[in-house]
């Protein structure tokens, strides 16, 4: 299956949970040029070892998020960057990716906010920094969540089969609400 799809220095990218397309081995993430598939592999690898659940291209790298804890064989926790030939992980400054005490744990949405990559998905810490388990704001160079402070973002997300409907997620001065409904706004 197929789960996210951006566009990345002129190529369509796929992620999900599939192991090959038009016959190459891609290992859950792959680039379509307008002729054929093609993996986005690294220096001990390709693809990645887990579901990719969201992808982003920003200031000119695509970012990757999921289940995946290595990515090209380089051990990522969770989100990665690709640079258009070898993978990288985001770290901060006590740790690599994101680390959760829960499960599951990973990263299932990715968005540019203000100049800077936002993370959402199942998570305690982004870069060794407490994430709210909600959202931290990333660069390839470190995290910052304390930049994420100022936010104000609203997700409407409409869920089939019981307890679905419609749900509003609302991050406002630093404070998360999720409800049922929308408000309109």
């Amino acid at each position: 299956a197929v789960w996210a799809l951006t566009a990345f220095d002129g190529d369509l990218i796929a992620g999900g949970a599939f192991s090959s397309a038009g016959g190459q081995t891609v290992n859950r993430i792959a680039r379509w040029d307008g002729t054929g598939w093609s993996t986005l592999s690294g220096p001990q690898g390709n693809g990645v070892n887990q579901t990719v659940r969201t992808l982003l291209a920003h200031d000119g790298a695509l970012f990757a998020g999921g289940m995946f804890t290595q990515a090209g064989g380089v051990s990522v926790n969770y989100i990665a960057s690709w640079n258009g030939s070898q993978w990288s992980a985001l770290s901060g400054p006590s740790g690599t990716g994101v680390v959760g005490a829960g499960s599951p744990v990973g990263v299932t949405a990715l968005a540019a906010y203000n100049g800077a990559l936002i993370a959402g998905g199942y998570f305690d810490t982004a870069g060794g920094i407490e994430a709210l388990r909600l959202t931290a704001e990333l660069r390839a160079a470190g995290f910052r969540a304390d930049r994420a402070y100022g936010a104000k973002v609203t997700y409407r997300i409409n869920l089939s089969g019981e307890g679905g409907g419609v749900w509003e997620i609302h991050i406002a001065e630093g404070k998360c609400t999720v409800r049922r409904g929308a408000s309109g706004t």
